[in-house]
């Protein structure tokens, strides 16, 4: 089942690619995407828990976060809690 998705932000993203008509005509469009954030209204990040079997492959699991971080960087995956907040000082991470 999709997540629904609030009207606002529905009718936001059609008058975007609406208003971009004549640029996707000129140019074509092969892929188009949005990101909404912010919209908390507690303005609280969630830690959700990761629901994984009784005997998880934690080593599998390491493995993932440091591919996706190594892609993506550092910030592509954190707690929840962590969310927004200054990180402070980043210590750098020599390769293997």
């Amino acid at each position: 089942m999709r997540p629904r998705v609030p009207d606002a932000i529905l009718d936001t993203a059609r008058g975007l690619v609406a208003s971009a008509g004549p640029l996707i005509a000129e140019r074509g469009l092969t892929l188009v995407g949005f990101a909404v954030s912010n919209i908390d209204r507690e303005g609280a990040a969630q830690q959700l828990e990761l629901l994984f079997e009784e005997h998880a492959d934690t080593v599998a699991i390491d493995d993932a976060v440091d591919k996706v971080r190594q892609r993506y960087g550092n910030a592509a995956v954190m707690r929840g809690v962590l969310l927004g907040r200054d990180p402070g000082l980043e210590m750098p991470h020599l390769p293997d």
